[in-house]
């Protein structure tokens, strides 16, 4: 799946001779203004995360000014807002992930974790703000989880999803 900056989605068959691209879903939306993200959802839903910015200190520092998260709603070709992500924690950035909150405590439920991942502003503005934040969708607010002044911005931030698999990451070769 893809999707397109004014939030078409679009599969890609790559099994035959040729790609074959089927629009699952068109957005009918000319807007190309924010980021957008496309996450699928642990209950198998496709997410669109749209993000809007502002500028502040004199146009210097790009923060986000609101996230919108919807469902595509593939049955009905639309898309579907939510302020409910069925208690999970959303993650957008440079990669994007779901996890439920039951199992991360120290996550808000129904928050969307944002990371800067505009490479032109980020290399550009190498010592400059790094926005690490949580969007809580109930009320639209936003917690920042750096402290103000943080020199914890370089390299830009990502997220990491844990693993749940039985493998392990080292090896002790005195097992």
């Amino acid at each position: 799946m893809a999707i397109r900056g004014n939030g078409d989605v679009h599969a890609i068959n790559t099994n035959g001779p040729s790609p074959i691209l089927r629009v699952v879903l068109d957005a009918k939306n000319s807007l190309i203004n924010c980021a957008k993200y496309i996450v699928l959802s642990e209950s198998g839903d496709l997410l669109q995360v749209w993000r809007y910015y502002h500028y502040v200190n004199n146009n210097k520092e790009r923060r986000t000014r609101e996230l919108v998260v919807y469902k595509v709603d593939l049955v009905e070709h639309k898309l579907v807002e939510l302020k409910d992500i069925e208690g999970h924690a959303l993650f957008i950035g440079f990669n994007s992930s779901f996890l439920r909150v039951e199992d991360f405590p120290m996550l808000t439920p129904n928050s969307v974790y944002c990371t800067d991942d505009t490479v032109h502003y980020i290399y550009h503005s190498r010592f400059g703000f790094r926005e690490v934040s949580a969007f809580h969708l109930e009320d639209s607010s936003f917690t920042d989880l750096l402290p103000i002044g943080s020199r914890l911005n370089w390299p830009p931030p990502v997220w990491f999803r844990p693993s749940y698999s039985k493998g392990t990451l080292c090896h002790n070769s005195a097992d």
